[in-house]
This record gives C-alpha cells, sequence and structure tokens, in this order.
C-alpha cells in the first residue's frame, strides 16, 4: 500500500517491515505476503495487516477459493462460534469477527477477492473503529480488482 493511500485509508498509521513474510520454506518471495500497519500512539491493539491468502489462476477461482475458505458456522470443540456477523457488502468482499488466540478474544476481519488475489485484512480488535477501518481498507482492495478484470 503506498504512503498517499495509506494517508487517505488509516490516516496516523505507518508501515512496520516484515521481514519473515518475504520467504516460504525457504524460497525467497518477490514480494512481502503480509503488510502490517500501526498506530503512531504505538498502541499495539491499533495494528491492522493486509495479507495476500492465494493467488489463483482466474479471478472465478479466486472467488470459489475465497467462499470456500470462509469460517462459516461454529465449532464446538474450540468454545462455540468462531465467526459472528459475516456481512457480504458487495461481491468478493466478506467482513466479519474471528475469534483467535489462547483467550478466544474477537479481532475485525475481512476477506477480499481482488482480481486472482485472495487478500485477508485484520485490525487488532473488535471496536467499531477498527471495524470501519477493515471494511475501507477491505472495499478499496475489492474496487481495485474489480477494475482489473
Amino acid at each position: 500500500m503506498d504512503p498517499g493511500l495509506l494517508s487517505e485509508l488509516a490516516p496516523d498509521y505507518h508501515a512496520l517491515p516484515e521481514k519473515r513474510s518475504r520467504t516460504m520454506h525457504g524460497v525467497r518471495l518477490p514480494h512481502p505476503s503480509v503488510c502490517r500497519f500501526a498506530a503512531e500512539s504505538g498502541d499495539g491493539s491499533d495494528v491492522f495487516s493486509v495479507t495476500v491468502r492465494w493467488v489463483a489462476p482466474d479471478a472465478t477461482a479466486a472467488r470459489i477459493y475465497a467462499a470456500s475458505a470462509m469460517p462459516w458456522g461454529c465449532t464446538p470443540s474450540l468454545g462455540g462460534c468462531v465467526t459472528a456477523e459475516i456481512e457480504r457488502p458487495r461481491s468478493g468482499a466478506w467482513l466479519y469477527t474471528y475469534r483467535t488466540g489462547l483467550e478466544s478474544r474477537p479481532v475485525a476481519h475481512a476477506t477480499v477477492v481482488s482480481s486472482r488475489y485472495v487478500l485477508g485484512v485484520a485490525a487488532g480488535e473488535n471496536k467499531s473503529a477498527h471495524r470501519a477501518l477493515v471494511r475501507r481498507v477491505a472495499l478499496h482492495l475489492s474496487d481495485r480488482g474489480e477494475s482489473r478484470e
């Protein structure tokens, strides 16, 4: 995400280095698979990320993969519902709350299809500001994919 776009979508956020996302099974990737951003305040809960989850052969395959990889429903062995409030504001974008970590705390998430890419957007907590940030970034990425098709 270029600095101009970052300042438009997430004012007061800065890119964080992600060296470990540049290799997979010992092979160096041409670009990072994850980009993380933090608020100027330095509060650890104000971190959001954009992750490349899958690169499909085409946009149709990306949409099929994204829909099938969504964490639908409940998993009793994990203590109940893993996701809640799945919202689909447009084709190729899903917004939801996902429980993660040992504490099973809710985190704002999105799965986005952008052309042949399946991307994940996540924010530190399930606060309304984080959900709004995830939504802005997800819808922007979705728009970019539609303009490429």
